[in-house]
């Protein structure tokens, strides 16, 4: 873990101040929810997603659905990539999402592209024809979908296919 040099004061509410460097680094924003955790003596905070909790059922799913399509699929929160299914499993599970994924999170964004391309999801350049969809679940942007392939070109089934696992997830958090 590393440490910086920040000392906060708790207010009589028992609130702090989370420094502005600390904030932009992490990329904490207005409204982002965190979780608190209590380790010995320290206290532990770290973004919270909805969607960690469900990482496995993701990874069952997108590792079902690309034995039928054999495409690499990346499922993130507005983090990181909780699961994945495709050739680099150890390089991109876990990692965080680029800046502009975010972006594209909040935006709620959905693209095909049919041709190859390239994109960034978590600070390597691929390239690839992809679909990018939002998955938004009671009315929030929670994470993307992608489906990727570095061999040929995107092609219907793999939209459907896209859009089942949005819709499965979305259904599964609403409950």
């Amino acid at each position: 873990m590393k440490e910086t040099g920040f000392i906060r004061k708790i207010d009589g509410l028992g609130r702090i101040v989370i420094p502005k460097e600390i904030r932009r680094c992490l990329n904490i924003k207005e409204d982002d929810y965190l979780e608190l955790l209590s380790n010995n003596d320290s206290l532990i905070i770290k973004k919270y997603s909805k969607m960690n909790k469900y990482a496995n059922i993701c990874q069952i799913l997108i590792d079902i659905i690309n034995k039928k399509l054999n495409a690499n699929i990346v499922v993130t929160d507005k983090y990181s990539v909780i699961a994945y299914s495709g050739d680099e499993k150890n390089n991109i599970l876990n990692r965080t999402i680029d800046n502009e994924v975010i972006k594209s999170i909040y935006r709620r964004e959905n693209i095909v592209e049919k041709y190859i391309k390239k994109i960034n999801i978590v600070g390597d350049i691929i390239e690839c024809s992809y679909i990018s969809n939002t998955i938004v679940s009671n009315g929030e942007e929670i994470g993307m979908t992608y489906l990727y392939r570095e061999d040929k070109e995107i092609d219907d089934n793999d939209i459907y296919h896209v859009k089942l696992i949005n819709m499965f997830i979305s259904k599964y958090l609403e409950e």
